[in-house]
């Protein structure tokens, strides 16, 4: 008997099946009701649960004007149910920029499709305080994610919002 697993597009891990045997019916009395064990197989998933985190234009700069970057983000195989990304900044004060989600969901139908995510300069003056970097930080929400995602470590971009006062222009 020959085996042959199928290939799907699911990030779904390895799935472990039996094949169950049935007792043996035949005229020779060596073998009739002789009953072979259970085989159990492997069939390995050839998909890599992952992301993409993607800077438009290379870089998230940002300036006190009010100037906006993009950057995306998109499943690098399709999941057996939703992904759920946390998209969190470590601007304490909230005075350098503002994210447009904070959330992103994929589903099994759009998990190629890259989501936008709006990254906007805030106009802390008077602070004259130079350029500001503030770290992005994109999480699986583990809790609201299929399996194979749980776990994936973190992608991190960079924000820079230009200071526009005029000691730095």
């Amino acid at each position: 008997m020959t085996v042959t697993g199928v290939d799907d597009a699911l990030a779904d891990g390895d799935i472990v099946f039996t094949i169950v045997t049935a007792a043996a019916t035949s005229t020779d009395t060596n073998y009739n009701t002789l009953n072979p064990a259970d085989v159990s197989v492997t069939n390995t998933d050839d998909e890599t649960a992952g992301f993409t985190v993607v800077e438009l234009g290379g870089n998230t700069e940002t300036n006190e004007d009010g100037l906006s970057q993009n950057f995306t983000v998109v499943l690098d195989a399709q999941p057996e149910t939703d992904v759920v990304f946390t998209i969190t900044e470590d601007d304490a004060d909230d005075s350098e920029i503002t994210l447009q989600f904070t959330t992103l969901t994929f589903t099994t139908g759009d998990w190629d499709t890259p989501q936008n995510v709006e990254v906007v300069g805030l106009n802390d003056s008077p602070l004259v305080d130079g350029p500001q970097v503030t770290i992005i930080t994109i999480s699986v929400n583990d809790a609201l994610s299929a399996d194979p995602f749980d776990g994936l470590g973190d992608q991190i971009i960079s924000a820079t919002t230009l200071d526009l006062d005029p000691r730095f222009q």
